[in-house]
């Protein structure tokens, strides 16, 4: 009978587990490879041919008695086996052949009704920062660390699935973790869902008002229909994919189509939650570009106009609180009870066609919004040595809710006083606006936690501050005279305008017609160089060289 060689621990008196042996790896000269694998090269080996090999445990009498037995004899439904139990498991690649091969065959061997594995979703690797992550050395964040960061479970569930490494290998990252919380579920979600409860609340008394679809409002829906589709086509296949990886009793086992059936019904659950996201910066894009906060004091038309984009835009967030439920569960439970969605809001939204579907008709009465994502996203890690990083990313003193309400003022004062400009009102009009404008800019700095830039007046070139290394680029887009507003919303201008010209030319529209958009859209790109302080490119056209 063969035995393998083991090392023994002269001051334990016992044999240890090639899992309790720390070595050199005789591959690569990894310091730290244990008696069974290294966890740098990942090769396999035997706690013998480690150099230099190490205790990594040190043992100790637990002190406990015998198991004590069961205080009740009472019978426990499903304690005997009767009760219907399916196993899921998820696990990264290398575990794979173990937990889907080896071991349930050992089971079935052993004849003993033992419970087998159902669902087997697998992925690649998950790193931590720049190296793996690892319990036994304290390498990464785990569940009570990750509790006594104060972020609460839906930005975890957000940020994990965000880069779950589903094709290839991925990394958790403390400053990315910042930056995506930040950019992708405050500013893009959480904008969108805020902006379009709050125009409810303020504009129509907390009740959704009447909606006449115009083509833009028809091209919006358009589009989250599309998204909303690949949404349930994705979500579905997770189901399918499930179901071909199921072990116990099926004809697939073993089977050699298993791996070609697994490969056309990839699980995509990161690009599910794209598909969310999309949604989400098509509507506030469509808002941006139709400002109801305008046309909500013009004449009735512009009032019309201005529901309309509230009511879509309010329905388009239901939606998407219902998207997220797999994702963000607590989220989309306060979204919706917010919007005070119906119950069967999910079954309507989410039916089998994918067709957008209008849950909040003219009339019903939302609660009050409330920032959803703010206390989520500006929630950071205190700053021990592996989270540190995250903590250097935080911005100082940062109010999201109060940036995003000082950005709205700002948008309207701006256009109020390029309203004064165009109608040639006095100086000294213009000026007391324009002094409000930088007050408010001013304050919009300090709610997003940067320091507010100096401002610059018309005079002689003496009197203008000198721009240190670090805020020159930004002294210099402000003498440009940069308007980050109206930047912003030509850059959505040319998104749209390109967008047209593409959807053109794919349909083989008329040169003519291809000409005047694209005629358009050099227009707005020389519009928005000169908003952002640059100097718009010299055109270039086709002609015959002389």
């Amino acid at each position: 009978m063969w035995e393998p060689d083991m090392l023994r621990c002269e001051a334990c008196q016992r044999f240890l587990a090639d899992r309790f042996v720390e070595g050199t790896c005789p591959f690569c000269s990894y310091p730290e490879a244990r008696g069974d694998q290294c966890d740098k090269c990942g090769k396999l080996i035997n706690a013998v041919e480690l150099r230099g090999p190490l205790r990594g445990v040190i043992w100790a009498n637990w002190g406990r008695g015998p198991p004590r037995t069961w205080r009740t004899q009472k019978p426990i439904t499903g304690l005997g086996g009767e009760a219907p139990v399916e196993l899921y498991n998820f696990m990264a690649k290398d575990n794979v052949p173990f937990h889907s091969v080896v071991f349930p065959c050992s089971l079935l061997g052993a004849q003993d009704n033992y419970t087998l594995v159902n669902h087997l979703v697998a992925t690649e690797y998950l790193n931590y920062e720049d190296t793996k992550f690892s319990k036994s050395r304290g390498v990464g964040v785990f569940g009570d660390m990750a509790k006594d960061t104060g972020i609460p479970s839906d930005v975890w569930r957000f940020y994990l699935l965000y880069l779950r490494p589903e094709g290839q290998d991925s990394a958790f990252s403390w400053a990315d973790m910042a930056i995506k919380n930040n950019s992708e579920l405050l500013n893009n979600l959480g904008n969108f869902i805020n902006r379009a409860g709050m125009f409810v609340s303020k504009f129509f008394e907390n009740c959704v008002p009447d909606m006449i679809l115009q083509q833009e409002d028809k091209r919006l829906l358009a589009q989250v229909g599309w998204e909303l589709k690949q949404y349930i086509t994705l979500m579905d296949r997770v189901k399918i994919s499930s179901v071909l990886f199921t072990l116990s009793g099926s004809p697939l086992f073993c089977s050699p189509y298993q791996d070609l059936l697994c490969s056309v019904h990839p699980i995509r659950i990161r690009d599910a939650l794209k598909c969310i996201l999309n949604i989400s910066r098509h509507g506030n894009q469509y808002i941006q570009v139709n400002e109801p906060w305008k046309k909500i004091k013009g004449d009735e038309t512009d009032r019309q106009r201005a529901g309309t984009v509230t009511g879509v835009s309010v329905n388009v967030a239901c939606l998407l609180s219902v998207m997220l439920q797999p994702y963000m569960p607590t989220v989309s439970q306060t979204i919706r009870q917010q919007l005070n969605a119906p119950p069967t809001v999910t079954a309507t939204m989410l039916q089998g066609t994918g067709n957008f579907v209008c849950s909040l008709p003219a009339g019903h009465h939302i609660g009050t919004p409330k920032t959803t994502a703010q206390t989520d996203v500006n929630a950071q890690p205190a700053p021990t040595p592996a989270s540190a990083p995250a903590a250097q990313t935080a911005v100082n003193g940062a109010d999201a809710e109060r940036a995003r309400e000082l950005a709205l003022a700002v948008a309207e004062q701006g256009e109020k006083v390029r309203t004064l400009k165009g109608q040639k009102a006095e100086k000294a009009v213009i000026g007391a606006e324009v002094t409000k404008l930088l007050e408010l800019k001013k304050q919009l700095s300090l709610a997003e936690g940067k320091n507010p830039e100096p401002v610059l007046t018309k005079g002689k070139k003496n009197a203008q501050p000198a721009p240190t290394p670090a805020s020159a680029p930004a002294a210099q887009t402000t003498t440009n005279g940069a308007d980050a507003e109206r930047a912003r919303e030509l850059t959505l201008a040319v998104a749209e305008q390109g967008e047209k010209v593409r959807t053109l030319k794919g349909q083989k529209a008329e040169k003519a017609v291809i000409g005047a958009e694209v005629t358009k859209l050099l227009e707005l790109k020389k519009q928005l160089s000169l908003a952002e302080g640059k100097n718009p490119e010299p055109v270039l056209t086709k002609g015959k060289k002389k």
